[in-house]
């Protein structure tokens, strides 16, 4: 398919909520235990603090891919799929010592980004695109007791997340090709949208959803997915018109992956002990972004 324009007009707004990610991923990433137990994941049923970073990425791979000048070519997409797919990888190489572990977050926002784009390209209006991301919200509720199930006839069973909860792996297959898919697609309409009677009525939808299913970032079910997109689809609306004040956030944003691998690197060999952890996870945060900051402004950017 040839490359089309798009008649979106791009603004900061979708850099500045995605800095806005950077900050809060290196906070919660630095702020080493004891204590603020708010501010950490959820073992399992509800949401705290940390629970927005990884969803808020995917609700802006399909908010970017909504205020894009043109529709990358096929080429392109299958090479960001395939480098993510790489890079998940060696991430997992070098932050486990256990067997290789096949998922995680770069293959969902690969595979879930991969998947939202084939969409979209068929399914051009927001309400079809909405639409869609309906049918897999419901079919991943329906299915959601056998994820489990599915990720160990997938993959092998060692290659699976280990942490945590025996019998789940939070970016397994079917929260990958259903619940990641539909919160790229949420961001994607609610960023063509962009209004607060949409926004507001995604989180009116996540209370419905809460009759069914609790909010579970482990799980990663239908009303989690509903109360991200809510959630990120009105801080985007309430950051449009005061995104051009933010230049700081603007920078950070668009060098969001160079952040993420680097403090994930850094962590790995630094294994901090302050005495005032929150000061620390702070101090981390803005030393980080205002590297990746600095290094934009240079030019030096990291993108697939």
């Amino acid at each position: 398919m040839a490359t089309t324009a798009v008649t979106v007009e791009r603004d900061r707004s979708v850099d500045v909520l995605r800095g806005l990610l950077v900050v809060l991923l290196v906070f919660v990433e630095w702020l080493v235990p004891p204590g603020y137990e708010w501010l950490r994941h959820s073992p399992w049923d509800g949401v705290r603090i940390a629970d927005f970073v990884f969803p808020g990425y995917l609700f802006v791979v399909g908010a970017s891919m909504a205020v894009a000048r043109r529709e990358p070519a096929w080429p392109r997409v299958v090479r960001r799929l395939l480098l993510l797919l790489a890079l998940g990888l060696v991430f997992n190489a070098f932050t486990t010592t256990e067997p290789l572990r096949f998922t995680g977050v770069a293959a969902d926002d690969g595979i879930g980004g991969f998947l939202a784009t084939v969409v979209t390209r068929f399914a051009r209006r927001a309400d079809d695109v909405l639409l869609v991301a309906g049918a897999l919200l419901l079919a991943h509720g329906l299915v959601l007791s056998r994820a489990w199930d599915l990720d160990r006839w997938v993959l092998p069973d060692e290659r699976l997340y280990r942490q945590g909860d025996a019998g789940h792996d939070p970016e397994g297959v079917l929260a990958c090709v259903l619940g990641a898919t539909a919160l790229v697609l949420l961001g994607f309409a609610a960023t063509r949208l962009r209004s607060w009677p949409f926004a507001l009525g995604l989180l009116g939808v996540s209370l419905v959803a809460f009759l069914a299913w609790e909010p579970n970032k482990r799980a990663w079910t239908p009303t989690f997915t509903l109360l991200m997109a809510g959630t990120f689809a009105v801080t985007l609306v309430a950051l449009r018109p005061v995104a051009r004040w933010m230049p700081l956030l603007d920078r950070v944003g668009r060098n969001a992956l160079l952040v993420y691998l680097v403090q994930h690197a850094v962590r790995e060999v630094v294994e901090p002990a302050p005495a005032e952890p929150l000061w620390f996870a702070i101090g981390a945060a803005a030393v980080f972004c205002g590297a990746a900051a600095l290094l934009d402004r240079l030019g030096v950017r990291l993108r697939v």
